[in-house]
Formats: structure tokens, sequence, C-alpha cells
């Protein structure tokens, strides 16, 4: 009996999560000025939730995982995450405390490489940080992990609909892809070791020490 009531309640969790989801990405779209809807009258709540599948389009029942992932971003303390300035990426400042004290609020785990995996599947990028370097970089700023996806912007929720999970095949691909470019990656750091021994080996040679 315990067993059925467990299957039934994750089931109502699961149905009360999508409809929330098209709930709050309704109203964002609609610029109902960006809140969670969190400060509403339980009336209104209740009422919205009970409409809301009748009057949101069908795309926009987002997956739960970039539901909670936008919400989680756009609502987190700014020193942990936060959106770039663009809004076009965001960006993990405390790994840590992003495990620790974010991620349970949202989800089953605490775990970074698992929710960065998950990322992954959805098509975001990881940002390696080559690509935003600039001269004045503060050096606080080197262990920021930023990922980008094209549809996955800030003040833009009606993007999300456009972001698809990879399939085994994509995922396999894309799995190759990246274990392709660290193979390249290493071969540019070993080769770059074998040219600085030879320049240092011609050096010697063209300039012999006198005894």
């Amino acid at each position: 009996m315990s067993e059925d009531n467990e299957k039934t309640n994750d089931a109502y969790v699961e149905m009360e999560a999508t409809k929330l989801t098209c709930d709050v990405l309704c109203s964002l779209i609609a610029s109902s000025g960006g809140s969670n809807g969190e400060n509403g009258s339980m009336d209104s709540s209740d009422k919205a939730t009970k409409t809301s599948k009748r009057s949101c389009p069908k795309q926009l029942q987002l997956p739960l995982f970039l539901s909670k992932t936008y919400h989680m971003i756009d609502k987190c303390d700014q020193d942990v995450a936060c959106w770039s300035e663009s809004g076009d990426n965001f960006v993990v400042k405390d790994v840590d405390k992003f495990s620790c004290t974010v991620l349970p609020l949202y989800f089953k785990h605490s775990n970074f490489s698992s929710f960065a995996r998950q990322l992954n599947f959805y098509g975001f990028r990881k940002l390696r940080s080559e690509a935003i370097l600039t001269s004045e970089l503060d050096p606080r700023t080197a262990d920021y992990i930023r990922f980008y996806h094209e549809h996955f912007q800030r003040g833009k929720p009606q993007l999300l609909s456009n972001i698809k999970r990879a399939t085994k095949a994509e995922q396999h691909s894309k799995d190759d892809l990246e274990s392709l470019k660290q193979e390249v990656l290493s071969l540019r750091e070993e080769l770059q070791g074998v040219k600085s021994e030879y320049n240092r080996k011609i050096t010697e040679l063209s300039n012999p020490s006198v005894p």
C-alpha cells in the first residue's frame, strides 16, 4: 500500500511540476514582471494552475530539467552563479557552494558533474577560458565555469522550447568529438614541448660554451 501511495505521489509531483513549468513560462513570456509567482495569492495561483494546461501551448511544456535550471540561475545568489553580463550564457562562480547549497534545492543531488553532464545532453557547451579572456581579466575568475546554449538566454524563456535532448547516437558522436578535441589539445601541448626542446638544443649548438 505504501509503495502504491509513493508511486501516486511521485506521479502527482511530476504532473504539478509540468503544469508549474508551463504556468511560469507563459507568465514570463507575457511580461508579468519576472517574478516566480510565489508572492501571489493562493486563489489566483490555484486558478492559474488549473487553467494553464488549456491556455499554454503544448510546445512550451518543457523538460523539468530545463525549467528548473533556468529558474535556478535566474534566482541564484550572484556570488555563487548568475547570468553573464551579455545574458547569453551563465556562470558558476563557486562550484563547491553551488553543489552543496543550490543544486539540492532544485534536484535530488549535489553532484556538479552530474549536472554538467545533463547540460551536455541538452547541447550546452562549456566555454573554455581562452574564449573569454581579456588582458584585464581578474585572476579570481579563473575558476569560473561558463555554460552556453544559443537558446538559453536571460529574459528569453520562450526560446527554451527549442532546446532538445540529444539521442544516444548523437551523444556518442558528441562524446567522440570531445575525446578527439582533448587528444588534439594533448598532442599540441606535446608538440610545443618538443619544439621548446628543439629550440633549446639549436641554441646550445649555435653558442657552444668555451672550455
